[in-house]
């Protein structure tokens, strides 16, 4: 999964676990998915007298946005809104592509969207840490309603099908990628292999969502040149390769919605 999209799994699952837990770990900062963000905040937009949108900080940072959704009685939310185009999978793994995945704040009773903005800085920072992200409230409205689907099943059968495509037609580096997914579905996560190890909060370790947003990163496959994406084949192959990519991609973004969605805090033993 490309930056943007963990990192609002990130917030929907550690903004929750402050509101709902009182946790928010000390090395927020330290972790994978903000190994290259320089600053995080959150604004919104009014209108000067002239009718120009004004720009104006409501949190300068992760915690403090944190504390204000807390005080407002807000639960967090990931909600995907699809382009519904058939080629949207294909810029899937750059900045902005993809359409638009946001943060859904609602109280049950009212709601605020809340949408990235990724900019470079300094490409050459020694740190590695060249973004500058910039959440914005750009929507008020009714609360987001749950889909009540179970989309894992629907993900499993999508990942056996694409791994025997790949198979099939000698792509062995993506049909492992597949079958890793799968694997950790299975063993219900004994064997991971995704990159972002660190992704869910203690208090939800131990849940199903752990070991599923693992499996959902090795076989998120959509990115640039050298990716999925960027394969042909001749034939009737192309037209399976296109519909057993599609099925994937939209399955994997239904499982990432729910599983963000649905995880509860967890109660284990010290």
């Amino acid at each position: 999964m490309n930056g943007p999209i963990v990192y609002n799994i990130a917030l929907v699952l550690f903004g929750n676990a402050h509101i709902l837990e009182n946790e928010t770990p000390s090395d927020l900062w330290d972790r994978s998915f903000n190994q290259f963000c320089k600053e995080v905040s959150f604004v919104s937009f009014k209108k000067t007298v002239l009718g120009k949108a004004k720009e104006v900080v409501v949190s300068p940072s992760i915690k403090e946005w944190f504390e204000l959704m807390k005080r407002k009685n807000y639960r967090l939310r990931l909600w995907h809104q699809g382009s519904g185009r058939v080629d949207e999978r294909f810029t899937a793994g750059f900045i902005d592509g993809g359409w638009n995945w946001n943060i859904v704040a609602s109280n049950g009773r009212m709601s605020e969207v809340w949408t990235a903005q990724w900019n470079v800085w300094n490409q050459n920072d020694p740190e590695k840490r060249i973004w500058k992200v910039k959440y914005g409230l750009v929507g008020n409205g009714s609360p987001l309603q749950n889909s009540g689907k179970e989309p894992i099943g629907r993900l499993v059968a999508a990942l056996r099908n694409i791994e025997d495509f790949a198979l099939r037609e000698n792509c062995h580096s993506f049909a492992k990628l597949f079958g890793n997914s799968i694997e950790t579905i299975e063993s219900k996560g004994e064997r991971r292999f995704g990159y972002h190890k660190d992704l869910i909060p203690s208090c939800y370790l131990g849940s199903e969502a752990e070991y599923l947003l693992d499996a959902c990163q090795s076989a998120w496959v959509f990115g640039g040149m050298g990716s999925w994406n960027d394969l042909g084949f001749s034939g009737k192959a192309q037209e399976e390769y296109e519909n057993v990519s599609e099925e994937l991609y939209l399955s994997l973004i239904d499982s990432i919605v729910h599983i963000v969605n649905d995880v509860r805090p967890t109660k284990f033993s010290t």
